[in-house]
C-alpha cells in the first residue's frame, strides 16, 4: 500500500512539472503523398477554447535556392462539417468543407515557424474539432527531401482554461464519488460483518471454501485501483494533455482482471456452486478457458489501440477488435442464462422453492444487467446519441455500471437474511468458524 500511495504521489508531482505542449512529428514523404496530415481531435464545451500550434522542418532544408519559408496550411474542421469531407479522396475536395484555414510559414533553416493561435468559439453546443496538416497545392516535394520530418508543438486549451476535452471534464468528480461508493458500501457490509466473516474463513488451499465474497471484493478492489490509475491519468492529461500512458496501461489491465474475476464467479454461481452443490467439477476448465478470453481480450484491446485508426473514433468501442469484444459478451450472457435456466428447471422438477427462484430471478437480472449493458449502451449511443457526447456517455455509464454491479452482489451476499443466504449450502459453514468470528 506505501509503495502504491508513493506511485499515486510521484505521478502527481510529475505532472505539475512536464511541459503543457504535446509534441509530435512525421515523415515529409509520408505527408507529401496525401498532402493532409491529421493534427488532432478535440471536443471543446459550450464557450470559447484556444488552439495553439509551432511547426518546424527536423534539418535545414538542402536546395540550390530555396525560399526563406515554405508556407502549408492548417485546416481545421468541426464534426458535421468533418462528416462532409470524409466523402471525399483528395485534399483540395476535402479542406472545401474546413471551417477555416491558417497558412503557416516554416522556416527552411529548422527554427520554429511563428506561433498559431487560434479562437474557437461555442456557443450552441460542444463541438468536436479536427485539425490537418494540407499542402494541397504540392509546394513541399519541390523543396525537401524524403528523409527529412516535420516537427510539431500544439495545445489546446478548453474554455475552463485545462487542457482536458469536453469527454473528460467531471470525470475526476465522477470518480471520485464512485470511489467513495465503493468505500461506503464497504464500510456498510464491514458493520454487517456477515460477508467478510465467511471472506476470511475456509481453506486457504481450497478454492471452492470461500464464499463468493471472496471473489466479489479481489473483483472491487482491482476495480478501485483500475479507478485510482483512471484519475491519475486524467489529472496528468487536464496539466500536458497528454497523460501517463503507464498509468492507462494499469487502469486497463486491472480493469479486465476485475470484470474477468466477476463473470467467473456468475459461471461458478450459475453451475450450482454453493447452491446446490459444494464444488463444480469443471472448475479444471473453467478457469484456463478464462484465462484464454482474457489474455485473448487483452490482445484484441492491444491490436486495436495500434491498428484501428483512432484518430477518427468517437468513443473508445469502435473498431472491429471492439466489436468482437462486445460480441463475446453477448455470447458470455447466452451462456449464462442458459445455465441459470437450467437450474430453475432444476429447482422446479424437484418440487420448487420459491425462494431459490426468486434468487435466480434476482441473479438473472444482475448477470443481464452487467454483461449486457455495456454493449446495449454502445448500440443505442452509435444510433441516437449525438457525437460529440458519445464518449462521455460510455465512459459515465461504463463506471457507474461496475459499481452498481458490484453493490448488487454485495447486497445479495452480505446480510444474513438476504437471498442468497437462505438458499446458499455455505451457511452450514458458519458454524465451523472460530468463536471470534462468529456473531450469536
Amino acid at each position: 500500500m506505501n509503495i502504491f500511495l508513493f506511485f499515486v504521489c510521484w505521478s502527481l508531482i510529475l505532472s505539475l512539472s512536464l511541459t503543457k505542449i504535446l509534441k509530435n512529428s512525421f515523415n515529409i514523404m509520408q505527408f507529401n503523398s496525401h498532402s493532409f496530415q491529421f493534427l488532432l481531435k478535440h471536443t471543446l464545451n459550450i464557450g470559447q477554447g484556444t488552439f495553439l500550434l509551432k511547426v518546424r522542418f527536423s534539418s535545414k532544408i538542402n536546395h540550390p535556392d530555396p525560399p526563406t519559408v515554405i508556407p502549408i496550411q492548417l485546416h481545421f474542421f468541426t464534426d458535421s462539417r468533418w462528416q462532409k469531407a470524409q466523402n471525399h479522396e483528395f485534399c483540395k475536395e476535402k479542406t472545401q468543407h474546413a471551417i477555416d484555414y491558417q497558412v503557416v510559414p516554416i522556416p527552411v533553416k529548422g527554427g520554429w515557424s511563428s506561433q498559431v493561435e487560434l479562437s474557437l468559439n461555442q456557443t450552441k453546443r460542444p463541438y468536436i474539432w479536427y485539425f490537418f496538416l494540407t499542402d494541397c497545392d504540392k509546394v513541399l516535394p519541390q523543396f525537401t527531401d524524403r528523409n527529412n520530418q516535420i516537427e510539431i508543438e500544439l495545445s489546446v486549451l478548453s474554455p475552463g482554461g485545462s487542457h482536458l476535452s469536453y469527454e473528460y471534464e467531471g470525470k475526476i468528480f465522477l470518480n471520485f464519488i464512485i470511489l467513495l461508493g465503493y468505500l461506503l458500501v464497504i464500510v456498510s457490509v464491514r458493520r454487517k460483518g456477515f460477508g467478510f466473516r465467511l471472506f476470511s474463513s475456509g481453506d486457504p488451499e481450497d478454492l471452492f471454501s470461500k464464499s463468493p465474497m471472496y471473489f466479489l471484493v479481489i473483483s472491487m478492489g482491482f476495480e478501485v485501483l483500475a479507478l485510482v490509475f483512471e484519475t491519475v491519468h486524467i489529472i496528468q492529461m487536464e496539466n500536458d494533455g497528454v497523460g501517463l500512458y503507464l498509468c492507462v496501461f494499469f487502469y486497463l489491465l486491472c480493469s479486465v482482471i476485475s470484470q474477468f474475476i466477476l463473470i467467473l464467479l456468475c459461471f461458478l454461481l450459475a453451475s450450482g456452486w454453493s447452491l446446490t452443490r459444494k464444488k463444480v467439477e469443471d472448475l479444471e476448465m473453467y478457469i484456463p478457458l478464462f484465462s484464454v478470453v482474457l489474455l485473448f481480450d487483452i490482445i484484441i484491446l492491444a491490436m486495436d489501440r495500434a491498428l484501428f485508426d483512432n484518430n477518427y473514433a468517437l468513443h473508445d468501442y469502435e473498431g472491429l477488435g471492439m466489436t468482437f469484444i462486445l460480441g463475446i459478451r453477448a455470447i458470455l450472457w447466452i451462456n449464462l442464462m442458459f445455465l441459470v435456466a437450467k437450474m430453475m428447471i432444476e429447482v422446479r422438477d424437484t418440487g420448487g422453492n420459491a425462494m431459490m427462484e426468486r434468487f435466480l430471478t434476482y441473479f438473472g437480472f444482475l448477470i443481464t444487467f452487467f454483461v449486457l449493458g455495456l454493449p446495449v449502451i454502445v448500440v443505442l449511443t452509435n444510433w441516437w446519441v449525438p457525437d460529440y457526447f458519445k464518449h462521455k456517455l460510455i465512459g459515465i455509464f461504463n463506471v457507474s455500471l461496475q459499481f452498481i454491479t458490484h453493490a448488487g452482489f454485495l447486497l445479495m451476499f452480505n446480510d444474513r437474511d438476504s437471498l442468497y443466504n437462505k438458499v446458499s449450502i455455505k451457511k452450514k459453514s458458519l458454524q465451523n468458524l472460530p468463536v471470534w468470528l462468529k456473531n450469536e
